[in-house]
């Protein structure tokens, strides 16, 4: 059997629909590759709207056994952690910024292996570059070493704040070229030195009698 799907205008055997009941057939009027197709498509368009509703089921009651749960099992969760490092980097890259191990190595290949702001290489680092993402949009925008990714934290991702910021220190390195070349200028200046004339040495009469010794 196959049935003509109403979405893409193919025909497709039965197996390539979903059930439904409400139909004649007992199957769906799209087929599983449409259906799918606009499920995903709805979901990218309403996140924020479907993260609204699941914070808003979340109850107190809820937060608080969540976090009890996590103080039982502290130390078993930490013990996990250090035993699989690895699979709680791929957990949390997947979690926070829906990437994929293989999709981090990608982004770490086209930088060179080395911080998107400052270059510096991986093989320094203690740890791996971390993901830096626009807060806003939840946007991933690159790689970076942890200096570089706090001090955008602290300028809290404004180009307005980072754009003065470049301005202070030109501003710095200016009036620090500027003092070198005083100082440099005024290392070249010859001071005159006061040559005092000698005092002519006065001649000193001795008026005493000169005696002479008798043998």
């Amino acid at each position: 059997m196959s049935k003509t799907c109403t979405k893409c205008q193919q025909t497709k055997e039965d197996d390539a629909f979903n059930k439904d009941s409400r139909s004649i057939d007992g199957l769906a009027w799209w087929c599983k590759d449409c259906s799918r197709a606009q499920s995903k498509k709805y979901r990218s368009e309403h996140l924020e709207e479907r993260r609204a509703v699941e914070r808003a089921r979340r109850t107190d009651t809820d937060r608080e056994r969540a976090r009890n749960y996590y103080h039982e099992h502290r130390k078993e969760y930490k013990a996990y952690i250090t035993a699989h490092p690895e699979v709680h980097r791929r957990s949390a890259l997947k979690t926070f910024y829906k990437l994929t191990m293989e999709e981090y190595d990608k982004m770490l290949i086209e930088q060179d292996g080395k911080c998107a702001i400052c270059e510096t290489p991986q093989e320094e680092l203690k740890k791996p570059l971390v993901v830096d993402h626009d807060h806003n949009t939840g946007a991933v925008r690159g790689l970076l070493c942890p200096n570089c990714n706090h001090g955008l934290g602290r300028f809290k991702d404004s180009l307005d704040t980072v754009r003065k910021a470049v301005l202070y220190l030109e501003q710095g390195e200016v009036r620090n070229i500027i003092a070198a070349t005083a100082a440099a200028e005024k290392a070249k200046e010859v001071v005159p030195v006061e040559v005092k004339q000698e005092q002519p040495i006065k001649e000193v009469k001795d008026d005493k009698p000169k005696y002479t010794a008798i043998d």
